[in-house]
């Protein structure tokens, strides 16, 4: 069922990104303040921090993007970062871990900081917040099917901050947060690809 939901919806996604991104490219550069975008990316979770399996998969998100005078910080003027998102990942079959797949929707929310870089030529952001999901089962590094989802994330506008399209690198980690089980939790790496909407 995982596969067929992650084959399924990657088209559709795809089709969705460049649709978008062809009206994008023809409307005037972005200059307002708030927005809302797109991200599909891979998702390499990794066996530390506790974390005895690797999960890997594909992360889909639909967020959005608003000025908070509540985070500002040395003069710059944060973003409040909010967006839902469905992650597919598969684990399992070494040191003798059943093959399994896990479907996780969820919702996210904190703070993106803009952050200079190599002038005009493009602008960088770093994410940094917490969320909350619910995922389909339980596996040797989850305990409990809701869990709870703080992330770190470093990123840049492609072609300055007036482009369409941006990149992210973020470590991102889910766990119940000590209420239930061992509470190892789960630990990722994602590459994450967005488009302005």
């Amino acid at each position: 069922m995982g596969s067929l939901l992650w084959r399924g919806g990657l088209p559709v996604f795809l089709g969705l990104s460049l649709s978008c991104f062809s009206k994008a490219s023809d409307s005037e550069p972005l200059t307002r303040s708030e927005w809302r975008y797109i991200t599909i990316g891979p998702s390499f979770g990794q066996a530390f921090l506790g974390s005895e399996e690797s999960r890997r998969g594909t992360f889909y998100s639909y967020g959005w993007v608003k000025p908070e005078p509540v985070f500002k910080y040395r003069g710059r003027q944060p973003h409040l970062h909010q967006e839902v998102f469905f992650l597919f990942t598969r684990g399992g079959g070494l040191n003798g871990l059943p093959v399994d797949n896990l479907n996780t929707v969820g919702y996210s929310f904190g703070s993106r900081l803009p952050v200079p870089w190599f002038g005009s030529s493009a602008s960088a952001f770093v994410d940094l917040g917490w969320g909350f999901s619910f995922s389909s089962d339980t596996t040797v590094d989850l305990d409990s099917q809701i869990n709870s989802t703080p992330y770190f994330g470093v990123g840049f506008d492609l072609g300055g901050s007036a482009s369409h399209s941006f990149l992210v690198i973020r470590w991102f980690h889910m766990s119940n947060a000590g209420l239930r089980g061992e509470n190892q939790g789960m630990n990722a790496v994602q590459l994450l690809f967005g488009l302005r909407l």
